[in-house]
């Protein structure tokens, strides 16, 4: 009876709707099948709401940005161009054919087999009810890991595939809530740390909740990167926040120069300057530094590199001897407790999420004649975006919210 109550409710929503879409066993208001023929189509904020991803709409795309990944669609404002536009998809950069989205007067309308395929879901139509089922495959916990980064403590979840991540803070408690959706059956734990008097991790009904009571005067930092397979989901607990960086030092080759040349227009109030491979110098305390670097990737993807570790002291000494002066405004990143990392990871997700480009790699490399900036990060490029317009825009927007920190 129970079942039969539940099929019937469900038929009464795809007949006040127009068709039935249902997602994991969730029903999706909204979706209808008589914007463009032969295609099932929902409403791109509820399909948001299955991946708790953030909605970006710019007229002529529209771009969900979640777990470290983007997925952007171009959009059409009729049937007739939806159909003809058959290269509308991108996904972390690469383009996959689907009809485009279709705004109306209400709302921006995405194809559901798309969106589904994309993330590696199933979906069956059943024309009888005029209804479509999918399901986007629920991931596994690979890895927990909790460890000290310099005066940061991180918290790195390793996922198999996507888990729509939610957020939730509660400051009269200092409670920090984090809510990690379709998942596989996950293992409690509990913790501690420097920055936080409880950590606990429970599952319940195919999710996985993440409480954290946090001492006073901690601040928290979360972003996600995405995987070859999966994604991971890492939260920064440290004291205070973090301090503005006042210049922008750009190194380029002969073949980023034009590429760095556009660059000094991104940062008003913030001096920047360009400097050869050669001209490089290693004065550059309290400065952020990009090197642009074009290599052999695979269209309209990026590399980030940071230091595997701060200056050396005899870095420090020379200098020193060379400035004394800079005595006086040495970063403590410069006394060895630099947290390299956590400034590249946060620099290539902004760039990655800008761009709607795909971020291959963030890792460390021996860079220790350049640690002694505040930051300092290799921007590896493939040769097609050096003279891509689209992405010059995204990087100047992402180093002024990087300077602008």
């Amino acid at each position: 009876m129970r079942r039969f109550l539940a099929l019937l409710g469900l038929w009464f929503l795809s007949v006040s709707l127009g068709q039935m879409v249902v997602i994991n066993g969730q029903a999706l208001p909204g979706a209808r099948s008589d914007l463009v023929s032969g295609y099932s189509y929902a409403p791109a904020t509820e399909l948001a709401s299955i991946i708790s991803a953030d909605l970006i709409d710019e007229g002529d795309s529209l771009s969900y940005a979640f777990n470290g990944q983007v997925m952007s669609f171009s959009v059409a404002n009729s049937a007739s161009e939806a159909l003809i536009n058959t290269s509308s998809l991108r996904f972390n950069g690469q383009l996959i054919a689907s009809t485009a989205a279709l705004r109306t007067e209400d709302a921006v309308f995405i194809p559901v087999r798309s969106f589904i395929d994309a993330l590696g879901g199933s979906i069956d139509y059943i024309p009888q009810e005029n209804s479509v089922l999918a399901v986007i495959p629920r991931a596994s916990l690979k890895q927990l890991e909790f460890k000290r980064i310099a005066r940061t403590e991180r918290l790195s979840f390793t996922f198999s595939a996507l888990s729509p991540v939610s957020q939730s803070y509660f400051p009269d408690e200092r409670r920090l809530r984090f809510v990690f959706g379709h998942l596989n059956p996950v293992n409690p734990w509990q913790g501690r740390g420097d920055y936080s008097d409880s950590i606990e991790l429970r599952f319940e009904e195919g999710q996985a909740t993440l409480d954290l009571l946090l001492r006073p005067d901690v601040t928290y930092d979360s972003f996600s990167l995405s995987l070859q397979e999966g994604f991971q989901f890492n939260l920064d607990l440290f004291e205070g926040q973090a301090q503005s960086s006042r210049s922008l030092i750009v190194q380029y080759d002969p073949e980023s120069f034009a590429l760095a040349s556009l660059l000094p227009e991104a940062t008003a109030g913030f001096e920047v300057r360009l400097v050869s491979g050669s001209d490089a110098s290693l004065l550059y305390a309290d400065t952020v530094m990009v090197l642009l670097s074009a290599s052999d990737l695979r269209e309209k993807s990026f590399n980030v590199y940071y230091p595997e570790s701060y200056a050396p002291p005899y870095l420090l000494e020379q200098a020193l001897a060379l400035e004394p002066a800079l005595a006086q405004k040495l970063n403590p990143s410069l006394s060895g407790e630099a947290d390299f990392q956590r400034g590249a990871e946060s620099f290539a997700r902004r760039l990655s999420l800008n761009s709607g480009y795909q971020l291959l790699t963030i890792s460390a490399v021996p860079l220790l004649d350049h640690a002694i900036s505040q930051a300092y990060w290799v921007l590896e490029l493939s040769p097609d975006l050096l003279a891509d317009a689209s992405f010059q825009s995204a990087l100047k927007r992402t180093l002024a919210e990087v300077m602008a920190q």
